[in-house]
């Protein structure tokens, strides 16, 4: 990534560079969303289309994302991620399995002539989801998500404890503080005294 005045250019490939240069694109995203027991990958065209060794689900313009934004700064930056005319069939699949904490990523392509992505899709923002609000139509439903960016976790505290318990709910049988509570009210003598 290199730094521009004001604004963050990132380093793409060649192809990827003389696609854009050349005036004639079909910007697509791509968004994989890590489920309870499934991922969901879907990208912004209609109809299915293979890429990164995975089949994407197209979902034309029944799917939204904010403006990914970046900074300088060392800050956690979210989006907000919209699937609309969702199936009554699917609302109960979707609200099992998106759940907060799951990872959430959007990677920004082109197609080449054929509708083929070209080169690389550039990763642009790869997150947590946090929240998931329901909007339940008549016929469809929608479904917007939160996510935030892996910066968040730098503001969130460390619960940990030096404590037998707390090593025991990380690595079960781990013997380590088993005898730091004893330590606490233990008399250690050095020297000769």
């Amino acid at each position: 990534m290199v730094e521009g005045r004001d604004s963050i250019v990132r380093a793409l490939s060649s192809e990827f560079q003389a696609v854009l240069d050349s005036g004639r694109i079909a910007p697509v995203l791509f968004a994989e969303i890590e489920g309870a027991t499934d991922t969901l990958r879907l990208w912004s065209g209609i109809g299915p289309i293979a890429w990164d060794g995975r089949d994407w689900t197209g979902t034309g313009d029944l799917a939204s994302i904010d403006r990914v934004e970046e900074t300088t700064d060392v800050q956690a930056v979210g989006l907000k991620a919209t699937l609309d005319g969702i199936p009554p069939e699917m609302v109960s699949w979707l609200l099992q399995e998106v759940q907060s904490g799951k990872p959430f990523t959007v990677w920004f392509g082109v197609l080449d002539a054929a509708g083929q992505p070209v080169a690389d899709p550039d990763k642009a923002f790869a997150g947590r989801m946090d929240t998931a609000a329901l909007e339940d139509g008549a016929a469809t439903a929608t479904i917007s998500v939160t996510v935030e960016s892996a910066m968040v976790r730098l503001e969130q505290p460390l619960e940990r404890r030096w404590t037998h318990e707390d090593q025991q709910r990380r690595m079960p049988g781990d013997r380590g503080f088993e005898y730091v509570a004893a330590l606490q009210s233990k008399e250690v003598k050095f020297g000769d005294d």
